[in-house]
């Protein structure tokens, strides 16, 4: 059996303590890049999930993964998902698995036995409106409200609408909060694809989804406890550029906090929308053109936060495809997922094999819930196709004596040597590529080694790190530094000035 931190992507990440790390989700933090090839990350299909219940549409299940302490030390996790009926009904329903990889339906008949408005045997609740979200919060005043279901209740007029919380001790007993909320303006409550996370750059809960039903962009909002009248305004923090495909959208968007790296990582749902008339098929929307609703896919791009608030984009490849004959033809819409003790992660998926707007009601089977796993750090990549590639950091605060350098790369049909430099390029006596062991390695942590030089000796001094790639590709580099800017490097060059922590910068 696979094991896991107890972690719901929406609120943390696997971290070493004291380590800091770059990814390279675009070039802020590097100062050279000679024939190194930024590539998204590849997600692997591990593994798919069907309600019992063979009616049951699970296009728009939303599902969120949660990990729950048994008395005896062990773990499990529970996945709370949604079924929307052609009645406009919705249901939360319940699975839980071992290892987060394969699921099964939790009976609940025995225990929540006098559940009201029950259609389901693995029912958790039945709610007034859509399921966006369930959060993880460690911050919780009480056992109580550790895991917070945001439910998006969408109405017209749109004034009437309501952000509801329900609250739970253990993703199986819930409590509807009448004086919580997760957003304070009726009008802005998106339909249900609203997902919170801890800012640590703020301090406050965040909340990213969309400014209303129908308005595909994303906005970002914060609350400090939750309270009906706690919440900032909402802003537009993300939408679909010149570099996009022609009238496409963002449906939505979940968050991965990565603290250890200083950045925020947006699992970002882009809407490629169907071009024509749109006239046959499922019935469009009023007010929304048929282009816009009729047909197309929806695949999985990558965007980034330095401060949880203003949101960038990656390369416009999808991290996660629509593949023909696949669970993924269709629409994909990642919404949670748990971190491995490796550091690899489980993406959990709900989606359909058809296109936007023809729902699986008619057809359940059509749609499901996927489960995709992706290396740690594995975001975005550098990579050296052909011949060498070489890449350098910006000028680093190596902070502490002891601390080890690790290298996240796959040169198994390739290699890898790195150096160390000073700020102005010169390589460091001990530490050149020349000196530095020829490495043939997959590996997470790589630690590369010198003949003579011992990086384990350097401690509150500044230098560079270059990576030589051959038929290779490097995902991340950590260590015990502070990236700096070049007045930095000049107040430690001429006063022994060392570099403070910027949050929100990465420095």
């Amino acid at each position: 059996m696979r094991s896991f931190l107890l972690v719901n992507w929406l609120c943390c990440c696997y971290v070493v303590q004291g380590m800091r790390t770059i990814l390279f989700l675009n070039d802020a933090q590097l100062d050279m890049n000679t024939g190194a090839r930024r590539e998204v990350g590849e997600a692997t299909l591990v593994s798919q999930y069907t309600d019992p219940d063979p009616s049951v549409d699970l296009t728009f299940s939303y599902p969120s993964v949660i990990a729950i302490n048994r008395s005896d030390g062990t773990v499990f996790y529970r996945m709370l998902y949604q079924h929307y009926g052609r009645s406009g009904a919705f249901c939360c329903l319940l699975a839980n698995s071992s290892d987060g990889i394969m699921w099964k339906p939790e009976d609940t008949r025995q225990s929540l036995p006098n559940m009201p408005n029950r259609k389901y045997i693995n029912q958790a609740f039945y709610q007034e409106g859509a399921l966006s979200s369930v959060y993880y919060d460690p911050r919780a005043v009480s056992k109580q409200y550790q895991f917070r279901a945001l439910i998006a209740e969408t109405k017209q007029p749109l004034n009437e609408s309501k952000a509801v919380i329900y609250t739970s001790s253990d993703g199986l007993h819930w409590n509807h909060q009448a004086n919580e909320t997760w957003q304070c303006d009726a009008y802005a409550i998106g339909e249900g694809s609203s997902f919170a996370f801890w800012n640590n750059i703020s301090g406050k809960y965040a909340i990213v989804g969309r400014p209303m039903w129908g308005d595909r962009r994303i906005t970002y909002h914060e609350t400090s406890d939750w309270g009906m009248s706690s919440c900032t305004p909402t802003e537009l923090t993300l939408e679909t550029d010149a570099l996009d495909t022609s009238m496409s959208e963002i449906y939505g968007m979940s968050v991965v906090p990565m603290p250890d790296a200083g950045v925020f990582v947006g699992l970002t749902w882009i809407y490629h929308t169907a071009p024509g008339s749109g006239e046959n098929g499922y019935p469009g929307v009023i007010g929304q053109s048929p282009q816009h609703f009729n047909g197309g896919k929806i695949d999985t791009q990558v965007s980034f936060s330095r401060n949880g608030r203003t949101w960038m984009r990656t390369t416009r490849d999808p991290l996660i495809k629509n593949i023909p004959n696949t669970p993924s033809n269709g629409v994909v819409l990642p919404t949670s997922a748990v971190t491995t003790t490796n550091g690899s992660v489980l993406i959990f998926v709900s989606g359909s094999k058809q296109e936007h707007g023809n729902p699986a009601i008619d057809n359940p089977s059509d749609a499901s819930i996927t489960v995709y796993s992706i290396r740690k750090d594995g975001w975005v990549s550098l990579s050296a196709d052909y011949g060498y590639a070489y890449i350098g950091t910006r000028v680093l605060y190596w902070k502490n004596q002891r601390s080890t350098l690790y290298i996240n790369v796959d040169s198994k049909y390739g290699s890898i040597r790195a150096q160390l430099t000073d700020s102005s390029g010169v390589p460091l006596p001990g530490f050149t590529f020349a000196e530095c062991l020829n490495a043939t390695v997959d590996s997470t942590m790589w630690e590369p080694t010198w003949k003579t030089g011992n990086i384990s000796t350097l401690s509150q001094t500044i230098l560079r790190v270059e990576i030589e790639l051959f038929n290779a590709q490097i995902y991340s580099i950590s260590g015990d530094f502070i990236v700096m800017q070049a007045v930095e490097v000049s107040q430690w060059t001429e006063y022994k000035i060392p570099p403070r922590e910027r949050p929100g910068f990465s420095n």
